[in-house]
């Protein structure tokens, strides 16, 4: 949901006469990559929280993608997401829910200047997903793979690939 933000967000101020310095996106895919899916049923949104909250779902198999299963591993984790009381819970639930239906119906206009997509090199298997979906999208594309998961992109190690390419594309 974020690269799709920003990436909407720099052709906005690009339309009104801004410049825009850098448009960098943390492994985002366009709403192209999404539209085609069926509205997510409760596992889906369950998983999805997981991985908002950094869990990898393929590392927990067992577990059922259902509330109580779910938050309990949450919370036992420690995670941000894990020390929400229940109320805050349902609604990043709902959030989760009502993103999916806004990214699916979002059509991109073109960014007139270079994309730098930072790519999690070690995530993705078996699916759909390349940073090849932003061309249409921007004047250049440029793809850095980042040695780390969806969920790890910002962890220690994946920040320390991640600030220092940031940082020279900033300065240059």
């Amino acid at each position: 949901m974020g690269g799709i933000i920003a990436q909407a967000m720099a052709v906005a101020l690009q339309r009104r006469g801004r410049q825009v310095g850098l448009l960098a996106l943390l492994d985002a895919y366009p709403a192209d990559a999404w539209r085609a899916e069926s509205e997510p049923d409760q596992a889906a949104i369950y998983r999805a929280l997981l991985v908002i909250a950094g869990h990898d779902p393929a590392q927990h198999p067992d577990l059922a993608l259902e509330r109580t299963p779910v938050i309990d591993l949450l919370r036992r984790g420690g995670t941000p997401l894990g020390r929400l009381p229940e109320a805050a819970l349902d609604g990043v639930v709902r959030v989760v829910e009502g993103n999916n239906r806004l990214v699916r119906g979002h059509h991109h206009a073109r960014f007139e200047g270079r994309l730098v997509h930072l790519r999690a090199a070690h995530d993705h298997a078996g699916r759909a997903l390349a940073p090849s979906m932003w061309a249409p999208y921007a004047t250049t594309l440029e793809v850095i793979d980042v040695p780390a998961l969806h969920g790890e992109m910002m962890g220690a190690r994946a920040t320390a690939v991640i600030a220092p390419a940031l940082l020279q594309r900033m300065a240059g």
